[in-house]
């Protein structure tokens, strides 16, 4: 008879809060369905905190895929559907800010709203960005109120008119726990920012619990919109269990004078049926959000075997053997496995991914140019590409496809490009590197887009995930793009991708080697009545702020042209440039104009 393995994860804390390291399988007494089982598999697992991600350029525009391949996943699922007091309706935006900031270095957030609201945000380690979209919430305020004041009675009055608020949470969270089934060997978290929805848990049959929590058959009395939350709230623990993903519960109304019982104790059930903790009656958020991520630092994988025709839901329960200590670990007793959710492959893989896809490394440089009045600006896409060679594929001529694709903020298609490249590839193993290019034109506004880069050869395939502000001709008198920089010495196709918009092809190379000439460009446009005169000031600076290069100069009017556009490029003194690290900074301002600087940083190594 064939078996196969199911492994559970482990959370074990002392009475502080931090978690106890250095168990062993020992230390641990697993059964199933009421019998002893041992365990055939067991790790400690340690949070691996990703690297510093790349010095940030100082114009924003470069995006990357680089260190999206390790650390936490938090998702933090802010319900902004179920009807909620005034008073939690106004703590959920510091409460979801509380939690943003609790994060440890090294994870990787993201934020959902029940509500499908387009304030959403992709996986990020930039609090700032995540800070941005929790900004955007906008609780809904519930008409009733709390009944009674006492902890037993009061909850929320149940409303069958509001089934679809409440269904609306627990269908953000099911989709949740089923995408990040696409990231198996990762640490993830889901954080429910809610009040909680009136159904409880304990009392409608649903089990939960951990350490030495038993559990009750799940009931099918419940009916109408209960009955369907209930099931709901079956899929969740379900589709958490299979992705290995724990549920925490954040109430941001902390402690109240009067309690929602029903609505508390679903956070808690929740929490607790996935491997969490809720973080209820508390108006100190986060202490407990520091205490939950150092409780997680540290975790065990027991694994147990299971014959093929052991029932589809068998009842685990798992006891560590060490007094004063709290365990907490996902059960599996939550009825059929749901049925597997299919995967993409290649670029169409990248693209779509929940994480950007980091087998090939990519660096994307974004530069929208206004040059027209009447329409699209023109995006100019540079893909810089780590493309890894291996024994297999040396020397052979390799076919590499680029799609770049613009959401609006609603996730709807915009606006999509491909383009492609013939390159050979290196005689030896190691890493080549080359540029994509590609010209997008999109209309003024705020854009979510996925690059992804495939080599036929390799197999392989690269994402980056990066959010876009498109200015209009009409927003300012004057603007400028950011930065561009141009220097010879690097492979990229198509060559002639920005043909009719540049007269050179911007790098997104922001290392240099001494003596190598570099350009140095911004596209300016003058939105006004009548276009006036710019003085453009070139300063490149040390770290220091000590000048090591000052030029400016005057673009008359009519140098601009009928649409008001130009580009000014300045050609950097390779001479000056010694090794060292220089703020590139571009300053243009004219009569009647506002003054715009842009600036890059870039690095100098010696030969």
């Amino acid at each position: 008879m064939s078996t196969n393995t199911t492994v559970v994860d482990a959370v074990v804390v002392d009475a502080s809060g931090n978690a106890v390291t250095g168990l062993s399988a020992a230390d641990f007494t697993l059964t199933v369905n009421g019998a002893p089982r041992g365990i055939t598999a067991f790790a400690e697992m340690q949070f691996d905190a990703a690297p510093p991600s790349p010095t940030r350029d100082p114009s924003g525009a470069i995006a990357t895929n680089r260190g999206f391949d390790r650390g936490r996943l938090v998702v933090l699922v802010i319900d902004d559907s179920s009807p909620m007091s005034a008073v939690d309706a106004l703590a959920v935006r510091p409460t979801a800010e509380a939690a943003v900031q609790s994060l440890d270095a090294g994870t990787l957030a993201a934020v959902v709203f029940t509500s499908g609201s387009a304030g959403a945000q992709n996986f990020t380690a930039d609090r700032s960005t995540l800070l941005r979209a929790v900004a955007t919430v906008r609780p809904r305020i519930a008409s009733t109120t709390l009944s009674n004041a006492s902890d037993t009675n009061a909850s929320l009055d149940f409303d069958e008119s509001s089934s679809a608020h409440y269904l609306a949470v627990t269908g953000a969270l099911k989709r949740v726990a089923e995408a990040l089934r696409a990231q198996p060997d990762r640490q993830k978290t889901i954080l429910l920012i809610s009040p909680g929805l009136p159904l409880d848990l304990s009392e409608s049959g649903l089990s939960f619990g951990g350490d030495n929590e038993e559990g009750t058959p799940l009931s099918t009395e419940p009916q109408g919109v209960r009955a369907m939350m209930l099931d709901q709230t079956r899929d969740i623990i379900r589709a958490a269990a299979e992705s290995r993903v724990t549920i925490t519960g954040l109430d941001p109304g902390g402690l109240r004078t009067t309690v929602a019982k029903p609505n508390r104790e679903y956070l808690r059930g929740l929490s607790a049926s996935t491997g969490g903790e809720a973080i209820v009656n508390t108006n100190n958020p986060a202490n407990a959000l520091a205490r939950l991520w150092r409780s997680t630092r540290t975790y065990y994988l027991i694994g147990f075997e299971t014959p093929d025709k052991t029932p589809l839901n068998p009842k685990v329960a798992l006891h560590v053997n060490r007094p004063g200590v709290v365990l907490r670990f996902r059960r599996t007793d939550v009825g059929k496995p749901s049925v597997a959710i299919p995967t993409e492959s290649g670029l169409a893989g990248a693209l779509h991914g929940l994480l950007p896809s980091t087998d090939i490394a990519l660096d994307v440089n974004l530069t929208p140019i206004i040059h027209s009045r009447d329409v699209e600006a023109s995006v100019a896409v540079v893909t810089a590409v780590s493309l890894p060679v291996a024994e297999a594929v040396l020397g052979q001529r390799d076919t590499v496809t680029m799609s770049v694709n613009a959401y609006d903020r609603g996730d709807r298609p915009v606006a999509s490009r491909q383009v492609t490249g013939r390159i050979g590839l290196s005689a030896t193993p190691g890493t080549l590197e080359f540029d994509m290019l590609c010209r997008l034109d999109l209309k003024p506004g705020d854009y979510r887009l996925r690059i992804a880069v495939s080599s036929s050869a390799t197999g392989k395939a690269g994402s980056v995930f990066a959010d876009l502000n498109v200015p209009g001709p009409a927003s300012s008198p004057l603007q400028a793009s950011p930065v561009m920089l141009a220097a010879p010495g690097r492979a990229a196709s198509p060559a002639d991708a920005f043909r009719e918009l540049l007269a050179f092809v911007p790098t997104h190379r922001r290392v240099f080697q001494t003596d190598a000439p570099i350009t140095a460009a911004v596209a300016l446009f003058q939105g006004g009545q009548r276009p006036a005169d710019v003085k453009v000031a070139t300063r490149l600076t040390r770290e220091d702020e000590s000048e090591v290069f000052g030029h400016t100069e005057t673009i008359a009017a009519d140098q601009f042209s009928s649409e008001r556009s130009t580009i000014y490029e300045t050609l950097l003194p390779d001479t000056a440039l010694t090794p060292g690290t220089y703020i590139v900074e571009i300053t243009a301002r004219g009569a009647g104009l506002p003054s715009i600087s842009r600036t890059t940083r870039i690095t100098i190594r010696p030969r």
